[in-house]
C-alpha cells in the first residue's frame, strides 16, 4: 500500500506539468505590384487600429532570408503577450511595405483578430485563458521582380508576393482549484482511506 501511494503521488505531483503548444496560428498572403523600383520589402507585425498609433513587435526584411523570427522574452514580447491575454478580441495586424531608395514605401496591411489566430476560438474570444511561452513570425515565401510585368513600359515597376506566418505557443491556465494545492489533500484522502483498510482487517 505504500508504494502505491508515492506512485499516486508522484503521478499526481507531474500530471501538471505541460509542454507549450501551439495555440495560435494565422497566415497572411498576397501580392501585387507598383510603380517603383524596389530593393526590399519589410512585414512588421503587431497592432494597428486607426487613429491609435501602430504598435509593431516583429521589423524584419524579406533580405534576411525565408526564415523565423521569435520573441521569448524583453519588452515587444511582453507587451505582445499582453495586448493577446487582455480580454479583448483585437486585430493583429501585418504591414507589408516595398523599399524603395532606402525607406518604407506603398503596401498594405492585412489584419485577423485574436479569435481568429486562437486555435478552436470563439468569436469575440483572446488568449486571456493561456500563459504564452513563444511567440513566431516567419517568411514562408516571398518575390519581388523589377521591372515584372511592367504595365507602364518603362522599366519603373515591382511586382511582389509574400506569404507570412504568425504562430503563438503557450499553455492553458487551470481555472479550477490549483493542482499544487489539490495534491496534498487528495494524497490525504488516499492515506485515511489506507488506514481504513487496515482497521477493517484488524477487526475482521
Amino acid at each position: 500500500m505504500k508504494r502505491l501511494l508515492i506512485a499516486l503521488a508522484a503521478i499526481v505531483a507531474t500530471s501538471g506539468a505541460a509542454n507549450a503548444a501551439l495555440i495560435g496560428t494565422h497566415t497572411y498572403s498576397g501580392g501585387g505590384g507598383s510603380a517603383a523600383v524596389a530593393e526590399d520589402m519589410l512585414f512588421r507585425i503587431g497592432y494597428y487600429s486607426y487613429p491609435q498609433p501602430a504598435e509593431y513587435f516583429f521589423e524584419e526584411n524579406l533580405s534576411g532570408g525565408l526564415v523565423s523570427y521569435e520573441l521569448t522574452s524583453g519588452s515587444a514580447f511582453d507587451s505582445f503577450a499582453a495586448q493577446l491575454t487582455d480580454g479583448a478580441d483585437e486585430a493583429v495586424s501585418l504591414d507589408y511595405r516595398l523599399i524603395v531608395g532606402g525607406a518604407p514605401s506603398s503596401g498594405g496591411t492585412q489584419s485577423a483578430s485574436e479569435s481568429e489566430i486562437l486555435i478552436g476560438g470563439a468569436t469575440g474570444e483572446d488568449f486571456q485563458d493561456y500563459a504564452i511561452d513563444r511567440i513566431v513570425m516567419t517568411i514562408v515565401s516571398g518575390m519581388l521582380d523589377t521591372p515584372g510585368s511592367d504595365p507602364n513600359n518603362n522599366g519603373v515597376w515591382t511586382d511582389f508576393s509574400f506569404t507570412v506566418r504568425l504562430d503563438i505557443f503557450g499553455e492553458a491556465l487551470v481555472s479550477e482549484v490549483p493542482l499544487p494545492a489539490a495534491a496534498p489533500l487528495f494524497a490525504l484522502a488516499l492515506a485515511g482511506g489506507a488506514g481504513f483498510l487496515r482497521r477493517k482487517r484488524k477487526t475482521a
